[in-house]
């Protein structure tokens, strides 16, 4: 059976966190359990949650789950996020070529 593992190269979280080269630091032990292969991934979702999911900004779903007396702020603040967090093709491409050194 093969195992896979999920690793978080970038967290963009206030204080440094995860970043590439604790992420490379991460990889080399988990290469030494001989595992069959590595997703490379960033974001979270405490700081980070549109680095996490790429594309248009869904303001309208997320405003929907808001009780009706925080539509209108939620609306405004979501609005100005729109555009920010497009579609980057390859966007852990420099971390992928970290871990592969």
């Amino acid at each position: 059976m093969p195992i896979l593992v999920k690793l978080n190269t970038q967290d963009y979280t206030p204080e440094e966190g995860i970043t590439h080269t604790l992420a490379k630091k991460y990889s080399l032990w988990l290469a030494d359990l001989a595992i069959d292969g590595l997703e490379v991934s960033c974001g979270t979702l405490s700081y980070s949650m549109f680095n996490m999911c790429r594309g248009d900004v869904p303001t309208q779903e997320i405003v929907f789950n808001f009780p009706w007396w925080k539509k209108i702020l939620a609306k405004m603040i979501f609005k100005q996020m729109e555009e920010k967090f497009n579609l980057i093709e390859g966007y852990n491409i420099e971390a992928a070529t970290v871990l592969s050194r």
